[in-house]
Order: structure tokens, then C-alpha cells, then sequence
């Protein structure tokens, strides 16, 4: 291969993390970067709603997509995929096709997506991950459940969000992604995963983004800290699964992540007393892999 085709070869980051933990935010700031291309939850629309998929109907996540899978007159004006091509092979092959013209291939997914496939995790990548601390991501998934996915006529205060975990994987979610991390580096796929930890990109916004950006090569400036309101960047460059967009007009999962025009400071954790019990023992489960995480972040 010749010097010239290898300086025009574009960056691939790969940003994995768990839902409710800014990674969409993250993605639409890094979608105003020259000459982006962003392929969204690719690696989730396989386990969820492709040819593939491998999720039972958990607390009515299942019928809330295949109700937004048969809206087929939506209206979305995004670049979408069709389920039926969305298996994990196709997206490994979707990941590390050629995008000639793009300069930086940017994929973001959920990280529990790829748990059993890490066979199918794309060559090529700068893998990086985003962690938020384990009360707020399942307090935030709880809320998220409870107004979108339970079945008619279940109340909400016998949802249990430990039993959810556990009917959809056995493992704690920040445990696989300790694990992921692991595997890269015994692959030597990623000697270094650039890691991040969402209150510290809330809090400290310029100092995080712009060591994220130097670690995995995208082009950092002061004008990414703000960005506009609403979708209209996602319909030039966002590549993503039709389903996954209708769901969202239903249930509006990224409606707070669009709408977004800046990292906002982070709150702090709420007290124990105002937990409820089945998130308290998630989190006390998943904090000995929180921490292991965290002492590995980009420091402020």
C-alpha cells in the first residue's frame, strides 16, 4: 500500500458503554467534527431487533420494539439500516468497510451488546468507554423501564430492576465491561482503552474532551463544548437502525440526549435512603468493577 493511500486512511474509535450514561450526548458532540461518519448502536440493534436477535421479551422490551419495528410508514430521515440485514457479522463488516471521503469512523454502542460475540468486535479501532457511577445509570434505566417497557396492567412498584439484569444476562453490566477491557488487551487489540467517567465530562468538560480527542486522534477545538439543539446533525452523518429511530419517536430514549446543547454539571448521587432497594443492591454488586474502571479514567 502506497504512503498517499495510507495518510488517507480515516480514524475508527469505537466508544462503548452501558445506556443512561451519556454516550449519546458524547456522540453528538463529536458528530459537529469535520468529515465524521457515526454509525449508532449498531452492535445493540443486532441483539435487539436483528435476524439474530437473542432477547427475551424482558419486562415488555421486546413487544415495545416489534411494535416500533411494524410502524413502517414512520417517518425517519435519518440514514437507517432494515432489521433484516442487521446481523453481528454484517455489522463487523459495516464497521470496517471503506468509507471513502470520511476522515474519522466514529461507533457507538452498548457494551453488554457484544458480551457473547467478542469474536465479532471490528479490527482497526481505537476502543474507548464511557462509565457513569452505578446508582445514577440504574436509577436512570429503572425510570427508563418503568415509563416505556412494562407490560399493561403491571404496576410499577413490583418492577425489580435486579430481576430484570438477571432474566436478561447473568452478569452485572460493569463487570462485562472490566471484562471487555480485559479481552482487548489479551487480543492486543488495545494495549491502553482511553476510558472516561461521565461525571468528570459533565464537570470538567474541556480538559476531558480534549484528552479524549488527543488519545484516539479526532481534532479537538473550544467550539465542540456547545453544539445546537435538536436532531438536525444526526440526519447528515448518523448511520443507525430504523427501529431503533422509531422507538425513539414512542418512547423518546435519546430525546434528552438531542435536545442537548452542552455537558451540564453533574449532580451528586442520591442518598441511600431515597434508593430503592433493588437499585442499592445493583450498585453495591457492581462498585468493586466501578472503581477498577475509574482508576484507569482520564483524570481532570
Amino acid at each position: 500500500m502506497s504512503d498517499s493511500a495510507t495518510a488517507h486512511k480515516p480514524v475508527r474509535v469505537m466508544l462503548w458503554g452501558l445506556p443512561r450514561s451519556l454516550t449519546t450526548v458524547l456522540t453528538k458532540c463529536l458528530s459537529y467534527v469535520d468529515g465524521i461518519y457515526v454509525i449508532h448502536e449498531a452492535f445493540a440493534s443486532a441483539l435487539i431487533t436483528g435476524p439474530e436477535k437473542d432477547i427475551q421479551d424482558v419486562q415488555g422490551l421486546g413487544s415495545f420494539m416489534e411494535n416500533a419495528a411494524n410502524i413502517s410508514d414512520a417517518n425517519v430521515e435519518v440514514q437507517c439500516w432494515e432489521d433484516k440485514i442487521c446481523t453481528f457479522q454484517w455489522v463487523k463488516d459495516t464497521m470496517e468497510a471503506d468509507y471513502p471521503g470520511k476522515k474519522i469512523i466514529f461507533c457507538k454502542d452498548i457494551v453488554t451488546s457484544i458480551s457473547n460475540h467478542l469474536d465479532m468486535i471490528p479490527h482497526g479501532y481505537r476502543h474507548t468507554f464511557i462509565i457513569r457511577h452505578p446508582t445514577k445509570t440504574f436509577l436512570s434505566l429503572r425510570k427508563l423501564f418503568i415509563q416505556n417497557f412494562l407490560p399493561s396492567g403491571v404496576p410499577a412498584e413490583q418492577f425489580q430492576m435486579d430481576a430484570l439484569m438477571e432474566s436478561h444476562q447473568e452478569e452485572i453490566p460493569f463487570k462485562i465491561i472490566a471484562d471487555v477491557v480485559k479481552h482487548l488487551k489479551e487480543q492486543g487489540e488495545e494495549s491502553c482503552p482511553v476510558i472516561v467517567d461521565a461525571d468528570d465530562l459533565q464537570n470538567h468538560p474541556a480538559s476531558i474532551l480534549r484528552q479524549y480527542c488527543e488519545a484516539v486522534g479526532i481534532p479537538y477545538n473550544d467550539s465542540l463544548l456547545q453544539w445546537e439543539a435538536g436532531d438536525d446533525i444526526i440526519k447528515k452523518n448518523w448511520y443507525v437502525s430504523k427501529t431503533l429511530m422509531v422507538g425513539n419517536t414512542i418512547g423518546n430514549y435519546y430525546g434528552a440526549a438531542l435536545s442537548s446543547t452542552k455537558f451540564n454539571p453533574a449532580s451528586e448521587p442520591p442518598s441511600t435512603s431515597e434508593i430503592p432497594q433493588d437499585v442499592v443492591r445493583l450498585s453495591e454488586q457492581a462498585m468493586p468493577y466501578y472503581k477498577e474502571l475509574y482508576d484507569m479514567r482520564l483524570k481532570p
